[in-house]
């Protein structure tokens, strides 16, 4: 080991100019050293540049202290300069790597751990370069070359490492080279053969290290990677990024096969994903005619220099059989060069996609198509999306006109039979997305031409997969026919029921006079069968008074009359019908009800809808419960309710409580007489009333049914009769 001034000292040194390493290592440190300012005065300072002079300088370092190594007089100065010379040489291979890296862009996470390693490994090696297991016994070679160290262990491992490195890095930029297109490829092109030649010249400096008799001749030409990346920044624009440098990266890194042809038809550039997708390599397709890979390439081009943003689609020949794309044209502006770049988007996907959307039309055409009803589609917007055949014979048009995109109630108008009232809110409430809505009873369809056609409606949202509401399908059924036999029923229950009631209004007349004192004693047995026989008969006429009501509701012929009526009044008054059925069933009421002011509504149809509600609560509480009446005035209407305590309603059955003659399980087990009408014709009352009823309940616990009367009062409606009053009189 020798201190620093022994180092200092000229004596240590002879100047034998005639040293041929003192030379090359002078210009490639000089080479080094100008390719550095070089570089950063031509290029971008960005990442690829740094990294280029980080590799620069470990040269210029090794170089450096070769020429110093090459000049030394003495065995321990000549060592020192070689460990020296080897503190440059450790980091030129991972700075290499580095380098290489950035050119090629690869810069994800696991390249970057990648680097860093190299470089902890070989920091490892430089803490060993100062260890006799590295480097050591400098000996005198001959005059030309100097003194030269031998290689220990450590070296023999450093050594393996360091070659292993550099052949990586160049066999990354040879694959780099093969993939890369236009001035890229240039710019891979030059680096690759600059380094290529740098590293084989370079390791004719490690053959005496190993103490094989061969003179390191080939250093000179180590430079010469210097001038091969100082051509690649003054012609390619290395280390620059230009327009020129983005677009073939964006051609190399395109999944569209792009083909750049002359004004001939010929293939003068094609990019990877051609060569891909044809199964050919790109020296097969360069100067080729493009037809043979395109048909019809030349109609193409003429199509598209007549209308310059037309796509034009084609077949590509490829291995596996043609492929159908979609072709956008470009011309070449650049006055040096004529030609045209076709790129090629491919559609077979698109294709599938389109044969099973097609596919799939003409199966829901054909459903539609085959379904007897009308039927009908419309957006978020209200508008028509689809129709079929049947929807358009029912409004009156022909079946192959189309009324896309209009208002779906301009085309299908829904009124309410007999004031004409318009009842599309079922379709609006199901575009909103709520539930499947019905349309009202009595529906009518009004067509371009002839009567109003009577229907049935449903409307039910559609929704995709994920959530998303798109708008609702509507079904209606012509219900003419159904109707017409609607009506002869009523007509026959109206019949009957004015038949029998007549013989039956006698008889218990007759019974009522049997049972009287006047006509003399009657024994214990014998009213007992008159009491039932005129229980029996009252019955039978609440029946025939339900079926009246109920036909007179259906056929419309219920006249409502409004008038100012004092709603607390009316609803004491019902109270007091009902006064002796709760004395009966020993049953308390309470009447909460009060301020509810005065309503212009038909005082015996409402009367009837709060008997016919409080009676039901009545009927159907336990011995000894309790009815509750609450009510109040509010800004949409007064409010009453009915609250009893009793059996409840099934939960699977409280959809079907406002219909005729239905009567809940519970209800029939309980053994509580009913006809199965009351709460349909109070229902009925209150809605042609203007106001709206419904009810909660909870099995076991009772309920409660709510009537919402319109401060506005009711309509007028003309019509033949009142309702019957029914007699409860054989309920208790």
């Amino acid at each position: 080991m020798v201190d620093i001034l022994s180092i200092l000292n000229p004596n240590n040194y002879a100047f034998e100019w005639l040293r041929y390493p003192f030379w090359f290592s002078a210009i490639n440190a000089s080479a080094a050293l100008g390719s550095i300012v070089w570089v950063l005065w031509r290029g971008n300072r960005n990442h690829l540049t740094w990294a280029y002079c980080g590799l620069a300088a470990s040269m210029c370092f090794w170089s450096s202290a070769s020429v110093f190594s090459a000049l030394a007089a003495n065995a321990d100065t000549a060592l020192f300069w070689y460990r020296m010379l080897m503190a440059g040489a450790i980091f030129v291979p991972v700075t290499f790597y580095a380098f290489v890296s950035r050119l090629l862009k690869r810069t994800g996470p696991r390249e970057k751990l990648k680097i860093r390693l190299f470089w902890a490994v070989f920091f490892l090696f430089l803490l060993a370069d100062f260890t006799p297991w590295f480097l050591a016994d400098a000996r005198f070679v001959s005059v030309a070359s100097g003194w030269w160290p031998r290689a220990q262990i450590l070296f023999y491992i450093f050594f393996a490492i360091w070659s292993s490195l550099a052949l990586y890095g160049l066999t990354l930029l040879l694959l780099g080279y093969r993939t890369a297109i236009g001035i890229y490829r240039k710019q891979v092109g030059f680096v690759l053969l600059g380094c290529a030649i740098g590293w084989t010249c370079g390791l004719s400096n490690y053959f005496l290290f190993f103490g094989i008799p061969i003179p390191s001749l080939l250093n000179v030409f180590v430079s010469i990677y210097v001038v091969m990346i100082g051509g690649a920044v003054a012609r390619y624009q290395l280390f620059r990024v230009t327009t020129a440098v983005a677009a073939g990266t964006i051609i190399a890194t395109m999944a569209d096969p792009m083909f750049v042809i002359d004004d001939a038809g010929v293939i003068a550039v094609v990019n990877p994903a051609a060569c891909r997708a044809i199964g050919r390599t790109a020296d097969a397709l360069l100067g080729r005619p493009v037809g043979q890979f395109l048909p019809k390439a030349g109609d193409i081009v003429a199509t598209a220099q007549r209308y310059p943003q037309a796509a034009v689609e084609a077949e590509l020949a490829s291995a596996a059989g043609p492929v159908p794309v979609e072709v956008t044209v470009g011309a070449i502006s650049d006055p040096s060069a004529v030609g045209h770049v076709l790129i090629c988007h491919d559609i077979s996907q698109l294709r599938r996609q389109m044969d099973m959307i097609e596919s799939q039309r003409r199966r829901l055409n054909a459903i539609l198509n085959g379904i007897g009803d009308g039927v009908f589609v419309v957006g978020r917007d209200g508008r028509v999306v689809l129709t079929n055949p049947v929807a358009m014979r029912l409004v009156g048009r022909k079946e192959d006109d189309d009324v896309s995109g209009e208002p779906f109630d301009r085309v299908f108008n829904f009124v309410v039979s007999p004031r004409r009232e318009p009842a599309g809110s079922f379709v609006r409430e199901a575009i909103a997305g709520t539930a499947i809505a019905e349309a009202p009873l009595k529906t009518m369809l009004v067509p371009a031409s002839g009567p109003d056609l009577p229907v049935s409606a449903t409307a039910a949202p559609i929704t995709g997969t994920d959530g998303v509401l798109f708008g609702a399908v509507v079904v209606f059924h012509d219900e003419h026919r159904e109707r017409e036999l609607d009506k002869l029923r009523v007509e026959f229950v109206s019949i009957a029921s004015h038949q029998l009631k007549t013989p039956l209004t006698a008889i218990r007349w007759l019974l009522e006079m049997a049972l009287s004192s006047e006509n003399g004693p009657i024994s214990t047995r014998q009213k007992y069968l008159i009491d039932a026989a005129l229980h029996s008969s009252l019955r039978m006429l609440d029946l025939i008074n339900d079926l009246l009501n109920v036909s007179r509701i259906e056929e419309g012929r219920v006249a409502i009359t409004p008038e100012s009526t004092n709603v607390d009044r009316l609803l004491a008054d019902a109270v007091a019908e009902i006064a002796p059925l709760f004395s009966e069933r020993n049953i308390s009421i309470a009447n909460t009800a009060t301020g509810l002011g005065n309503l212009n509504i038909d005082a015996k149809l409402v009367f009837q809808a709060l008997v016919n509600l409080i009676s039901n609560a009545v009927k159907y509480s336990r011995l000894g419960g309790k009815v509750t009446l609450s009510g109040e005035r509010r800004p949409d209407g007064v409010l009453i309710s009915v609250k009893d305590e009793g059996i409840g309603i099934p939960a699977s059955q409280c959809q079907r409580v406002f219909s005729k003659f239905f009567r809940a399980d519970n209800a029939v087990i309980s053994d509580t007489e009913g006809t199965g009408l009351g709460l349909f014709i109070a229902k009925s009352i209150v809605e042609s009333s203007g106001g709206r009823v419904w009810f909660k309940s909870e099995e076991g616990k009772g309920s409660t049914f709510f009537v919402l009367l319109p401060l506005a009062g009711s309509p007028y409606h003309e019509g033949e009769h009142g309702l019957e009053k029914v007699d409860l009189s054989w309920q208790r």
